[in-house]
């Protein structure tokens, strides 16, 4: 509707007609200047909302009717004071002048919102570009900083593609200044092709990949970085490239493994505070279910804990210690969950049932022995030994 030019023309005689109007009821209450400024408001809005030319014929009806209907002589285009000339030149210079930059700044903001979408378009061309190859790809700037990445590039190095923006490119072989070169050498030749790289997984492998770099450019001509594609030939030890884990995956099991081990420790402890202090609804959900063991309430923790520090975390502090203590941990777990099987198979009481805490006999009911582990359970806990003997076993944890 506000494109329709016709319309601003008649936007701009009803908006004057309707100031003069009102001002001329309010006469005895406002002066010339006022009439000027409300009629220069209209122009302003005719002119952002329809152009240059309604607001220019805006100008013009508000001039004659400033002059007509409130300077002295009213009611006639003649101007007795030339004082007056001087204000209705002024008004006519000022409403025109703010029509045209009011004109201007529209102009300005459509072209730069037209630029805005060719920006996001090309943006859009360019991340179809990347994500369109099988293997790595890499942009780099000048200052040897990765811009972007494709999704074949976060699965090789196991990092996101926001972990991996805005790094330096070459931190992430095990030989940093062979491929800074590299890509050092594609800005002064132009091109590189088949440079031999090991490029270094988060994990800790690497995998051998052949280098390819050549300039890309914007659209004056100007160099504005690289792009790199990393072809991967095999593994550090030798073996074929296997296909790689979903990066977003990862992380949603990061998410789920952290909150297992959380609730595991959680419902351990709570466990342990209803049998000490004998509280019911802690040591067993449901009234008239049997009571949690206090055994089994040990485990939980040890279990949680166990999760917890054998979460892959590169960044964190004595990886090694806190991945030792999750291992005894998870093997304590599993073998008092086998000493409980053994318990159950054989009909033995090997006194680790009530070894830290004698359970009362009103909760032994529905029980073997007092604090002996239903077996279930304590074959659950036995499972636990497949993480505690596995030196490579590891659990996602959640990018960052």
């Amino acid at each position: 509707m506000l494109q329709n030019r016709g319309l601003g023309y008649l936007a701009a005689i009803i908006g004057i007609a309707a100031v003069t109007g009102i001002c001329a009821l309010l006469r005895n209450h406002i002066n010339e200047m006022t009439v000027a400024l409300a009629m220069l408001l209209v122009v302003l809005f005719i002119a952002t909302a329809w152009g240059r030319w309604p607001g220019l014929v805006g100008s013009v009806l508000g001039m004659l009717c400033l002059n007509y209907f409130f300077l002295p002589p009213i009611y006639t285009f003649t101007i007795a004071d030339p004082k007056n000339w001087i204000a209705l030149t002024a008004f006519f210079i000022t409403a025109l002048t703010a029509g045209q930059l009011s004109d201007w700044v529209k102009q300005r903001a459509a072209e730069a919102e037209a630029s805005k979408s060719q920006a996001r378009l090309a943006s859009t061309y360019n991340r179809s570009l990347l994500e369109a190859s099988l293997d790595p790809l890499v942009t780099i700037g000048h200052d040897g900083k990765i811009n972007d990445v494709n999704a074949a590039a976060e699965t090789v190095t196991g990092r996101s593609r926001a972990e991996l923006i805005g790094t330096d490119f070459s931190e992430y072989f095990r030989e940093p200044e062979k491929a800074r070169a590299a890509y050092e050498q594609v800005f002064r030749g132009g091109v590189v092709r088949g440079y031999g790289l090991e490029l270094r997984h988060r994990d800790g492998h690497s995998t051998s990949v052949l280098y390819d770099g050549s300039l890309y450019r914007d659209a004056s001509g100007n160099v504005i970085g690289v792009v790199a594609a990393t072809r991967p030939i095999s593994t550090y030890a030798g073996k074929p490239l296997s296909a790689r884990p979903d990066p977003r995956i990862v992380t949603h099991l990061g998410l789920f493994v952290g909150f297992a081990s959380l609730f595991s420790v959680a419902v351990g402890l709570l466990s342990l505070v209803g049998l000490a202090f004998r509280i019911a609804v802690l040591k067993s959900t449901i009234p008239g279910q049997p009571v949690i063991k206090f055994n089994a309430a040990v485990c939980l923790v040890l279990l949680g804990l166990s999760l917890w520090l054998l979460r892959e975390h590169d960044d964190r502090p004595f990886p090694r210690t806190g991945k030792v203590f999750g291992q005894l941990m998870a093997a304590t777990t599993a073998l008092l969950g086998l000493l409980s099987v053994t318990e159950h198979l054989a009909g033995w009481d090997l006194g680790i049932d009530q070894l830290l805490f004698r359970e009362p006999a009103a909760d032994a009911f529905l029980s073997v022995r007092p604090g002996l582990i239903a077996p279930i359970t304590a074959l659950d806990f036995r499972l636990c030994m497949r993480i505690s003997r596995d030196p490579h076993f590891r659990l996602p944890s959640v990018e960052r």
